[in-house]
């Protein structure tokens, strides 16, 4: 239990120049200050706020405190907003997704490390910095308050993570089950086989009951603090913590849907996996690099109208401790007025997420009920424009690898993408798999991904059942 105090002081009297629009902070005082956003006396100062995190695979992690927040969907930087303003992007699965503005009230930026790629390690994590900025027209009371609370509140907060012991399951629900799963998956190849669609994603989750209901708000500090005291490992961050009762969605996506920086841009078709230490085999394997390609060839015509010049890099690995992946890496120069925002509507859902023709691949995941929830497979990042006049930077994960914390369960999200050749407990094995980021990152019981990932006893691939 924290030693907080139940709210903020009121400092409504403090001078005006005591309240820059920017601050620097050292390391231990920016700790503190994510103590002060993420602590229950902000909530209760301040009912309906939220917070959204998003940390990029070079390292900058950038936390934003909305109070009243204004969505609206964009397709291009406000004209109207200054040089250097920066906004979080986020969208729930759809198609064409449908990408909404949030502008954070209080925002605490922790650089990436320079582009020659120097940072300090972890051991010295304590030499970075980090800047607060609070929104212009933010009422001067709130900044003042949080400025006197950053003053007052501890900055060295220990770490509050549950043991595993303390977040045991009660229950294990897995939507679909097994049986039903495996019909799906059949019943997909028999649409193959009619020429319907070359591929669908098919994606699961499982809903852990705990005994206790975790704290949100801690949880979500933690994972910060452990972000940043790590060196950059392959992965996006993203956590968005919302609602009454302080839901929780995180990813740990090792997906870019699309990061540009003026008109140069990059993306990638991540698709086709393997288990750890398998990656020389998978880069043989023709199930996997037949869906790797799918999804490099839809992303190569989708920009092409837009894109002045591509590269397509050469088919390689991108491996984490847990899963390795095939990777293309695409690259190059967008046309004049082609909004980088625009074109991540264009491109999401490649096939990497949903499945190729989009259409068809989508009515089949409609009539299964299995179309992507909650933040799963959408968009989460953040833009910055005008930035040292090279342009507006943006940068888009698909945000895979999910978890949602509610109340007292945790459910967790995996996907596999269906070809002809697929089999189904092989593509069971896979989505379980893939939660083992997430379940992890929240000190869940390890053994829970066994029991998701493992085939019922007496189960085994065969032909489609029909009711």
């Amino acid at each position: 239990m924290n030693s907080f105090p139940k709210t903020l002081p009121s400092v409504s009297d403090a001078p005006e120049a005591e309240l820059p629009d920017t601050r620097d902070l050292p390391f231990p005082a920016a700790r503190g200050l994510i103590g002060v956003l993420t602590d229950p006396a902000l909530r209760d100062s301040f009912p309906g706020r939220s917070l959204r995190v998003f940390s990029d695979l070079r390292g900058g992690l950038y936390l934003g405190f909305f109070l009243d927040e204004t969505l609206s969907a964009v397709t291009e930087a406000p004209e109207h907003e200054g040089p250097d303003s920066f906004f979080f992007l986020e969208s729930p699965f759809a198609c064409p997704p449908v990408i909404t503005r949030h502008v954070p009230d209080v925002f605490l930026e922790f650089p990436a490390p320079p582009e020659d790629g120097t940072f300090p390690p972890a051991a010295s994590a304590g030499d970075r910095s980090a800047k607060l900025h609070f929104r212009r027209g933010l009422p001067r009371d709130f900044a003042a308050r949080i400025l006197s609370a950053l003053d007052s509140f501890p900055q060295d907060i220990p770490p509050v993570l549950p043991r595993e012991s303390d977040l045991s399951a009660e229950a294990l629900h897995l939507f679909p089950d097994y049986q039903s799963f495996r019909d799906t998956v059949l019943r997909a190849q028999e649409n193959m086989r009619q020429g319907k669609f070359h591929k669908v994603v098919l994606s699961r989750r499982a809903e852990i009951i705990l005994k206790t209901a975790p704290n949100p708000p801690d949880l979500l500090r933690d994972l910060i603090f452990r972000r940043l005291a790590q060196e950059p490992c392959g992965t996006y961050f993203y956590a968005c913590l919302a609602g009454p009762e302080d839901s929780l969605f995180v990813s740990f996506s090792p997906e870019t849907l699309l990061q540009s920086r003026g008109r140069e841009f990059r993306t990638e078709a991540l698709a086709g996996s393997c288990p750890p230490g398998q990656g020389s085999v998978l880069l043989r394997d023709a199930k996997n690099i037949q869906e790797n390609s799918i999804v490099a060839e839809e992303i190569k015509e989708r920009l092409a109208e837009l894109a002045l010049s591509l590269c397509i890099g050469p088919l390689t690995l991108k491996s984490l401790d847990y899963i390795e992946h095939l990777k293309t890496p695409i690259s190059g120069l967008l046309k004049e007025g082609a909004a980088p925002l625009e074109v991540s509507r264009k491109l999401h859902p490649t096939p990497a997420v949903l499945g190729f023709p989009r259409e068809p691949a989508l009515s089949f995941l409609r009539v299964a009920g299995l179309l992507p929830e909650s933040l799963y497979a959408g968009l989460g990042g953040c833009i910055r424009t005008g930035v040292s006049g090279d342009g507006d930077r943006l940068t888009l994960a698909v945000l895979l690898r999910s978890a949602r914390v509610h109340s007292r369960s945790v459910t967790l999200y995996g996907g596999a993408g269906i070809l002809p050749a697929s089999r189904p407990e092989s593509e069971w094995r896979e989505t379980g798999s893939k939660m083992k980021a997430a379940c992890e990152a929240l000190c869940l019981p390890r053994d829970l991904i066994s029991i998701i990932t493992d085939l019922p006893a007496g189960t085994e691939s065969g032909q489609l059942q029909t009711n």
